[in-house]
């Protein structure tokens, strides 16, 4: 089974299951399949009719469904059930994540992410009442919007961050401890993902960083990546955006409109030491982990 089904808002997708029958005798099953609220699959069920080592693939349709909302949890999912002529039945799941589509070539309104709630936040720090300066406090602490736009050779990742005390004393590879932005993608046909960092350090330059690349690519990437930054202290709001070349990071117009797996979390520190808690678009990402199966789906158009 695949890792994800991604559910388009405008245009049907395909996915495909596979089947093999291990034992020396044939094998009858009815999958069927449930969909979460709002969206439509074909077929919903089939009877499958599998002979003594036979292997089968099956290939599934799901039209546009442009009222899918999904909210983290176990809902956004297909359930699958294999029943067999015996009655014997298999249950198992696949995450559905609605796919972001990016086709506008400038930077706009809505925001295609928000990272505001206390369901995205992840603190670092002891719940103790020593450390209660550095506790989370609400959307004004630390907040964020994302806007995506594409250009024909390029990704932008636009983020809007309100913090309401900048702190970034760290470089490089030590960024992410400083307030900061990791951004992480996971391309069709590469086995290792990407992870990038954007920042504006305290003496007003903006820096990026590679921490992770597919072998053969950091070096290209590191160098045509664009970063700017920005602060306004009377907004409280860091302004950081990345111009990622699509070549450099082995990005074709096919995988493009594919979908790629995204995720991005924004790293808060107050003092100027701590790395207190980050805000996460999405699990998988942050304190080392990169598991683009809990990544959102982006497709560029």
């Amino acid at each position: 089974a695949p890792d994800i089904i991604a559910v388009h808002p405008t245009a049907a997708r395909s996915a495909a299951l596979r089947f093999r029958n291990p034992f020396p005798r044939p094998l009858a099953a009815r999958l069927a399949i449930t969909p979460p609220a709002g969206v439509a699959i074909d077929p919903p069920a089939v009877d499958l009719q599998l002979a003594a080592g036979e292997s089968r693939e099956l290939a599934l349709t799901i039209p546009p469904a442009p009222d899918f909302r999904p909210a983290a949890g176990p809902d956004a999912q297909f359930d699958l059930t294999l029943t067999f002529a015996d009655h014997l039945s298999q249950a198992f799941r696949i995450p559905a994540r609605r796919i972001t589509v990016v086709s506008r070539a400038d930077i706009g309104l809505p925001a295609d992410f928000t990272l505001d709630s206390a369901d995205q936040l992840r603190s670092l720090v002891v719940n103790a009442p020593d450390f209660r300066h550095l506790f989370w406090t609400g959307p004004d602490d630390l907040s964020a919007e994302v806007r995506l736009a594409r250009g024909p050779d390029h990704l932008l990742v636009d983020v809007r961050i309100r913090d309401d005390r900048h702190c970034q004393p760290y470089a490089a590879r030590d960024s992410w401890q400083g307030d900061s932005v990791q951004l992480a993608l996971h391309l069709p046909g590469q086995e290792q993902g990407w992870e990038f960092g954007i920042s504006r350090r305290d003496d007003g330059t903006a820096q990026t960083h590679v921490w992770r690349a597919p072998p053969g690519f950091a070096a290209a990437a590191a160098a045509g990546l664009k970063a700017a930054a920005s602060r306004d202290e009377a907004t409280k709001t860091t302004h950081c955006a990345l111009t990622i070349p699509l070549a450099a990071i082995g990005l074709n117009a096919e995988a493009a409109r594919q979908g790629i797996a995204f995720n991005l979390i924004v790293n808060d520190n107050d003092d100027g030491k701590t790395r207190e808690s980050y805000l996460a678009l999405a699990p998988g990402l942050g304190g080392g982990r990169h598991a683009p199966e809990h990544f959102p789906v982006v497709c560029l158009e």
